[in-house]
């Protein structure tokens, strides 16, 4: 493979201008390209049809594309469109040290609402005391069949994990 191949986006088949890689594959696009391949709702590598978890500024080929083009100046785009390709752009990564926009996020899943918590024990007249080994031996023979599964998936905090991970464009 030649270094021209290597600064070609796979897109427009030019030099790349505000390179940008995607994640996890690390393909790299002109950045107006990648902006105007998401905006039409596609959440995939154009390359390779990865899902893209995120579009990453990559500032050491922006430097490999800068040495190719001092070398051969005839591949070097106009002023006019390069303006035009930043006029495409919506990623505007880079603007204000902004260098990684991430295209997924995490949502919980709908649950109905929760019943509204008993009174404390203190407040019902009853005292606290410290947990038997009996106790807790009779509240693990009380447990639903499930449940003994669900407290495996616990997070270390204790809290249960729940929610997906959805990939947006915006």
């Amino acid at each position: 493979m030649e270094l021209q191949d290597l600064v070609t986006c796979p897109i427009c088949m030019q030099v790349l201008y505000k390179s940008v890689s995607l994640m996890p594959c690390s393909h790299v696009f002109c950045m107006a390209c990648t902006s105007d391949w998401m905006g039409k709702r596609r959440s995939d590598c154009p390359v390779c049809r990865r899902a893209i978890s995120a579009v990453m500024k990559n500032h050491p080929m922006d430097g490999v594309v800068e040495a190719f083009l001092e070398a051969n100046p005839s591949f070097q785009r106009d002023s006019a469109e390069t303006a035009e390709m930043d006029a495409r752009d919506r990623l505007k990564l880079g603007v204000s040290g902004k260098l990684v926009r991430d295209v997924c996020h995490f949502e919980p899943p709908s649950r109905p609402p929760l019943a509204p918590a008993p009174p404390p024990a203190q407040e019902r007249g009853l005292a606290r005391r410290p947990p038997s080994a009996e106790g807790a031996q009779a509240a693990a023979r009380a447990r639903p069949p499930g449940a003994a599964a669900q407290a495996g998936a616990a997070s270390p905090g204790g809290a249960a994990r729940h929610g997906s991970a959805v990939c947006c464009l915006q």
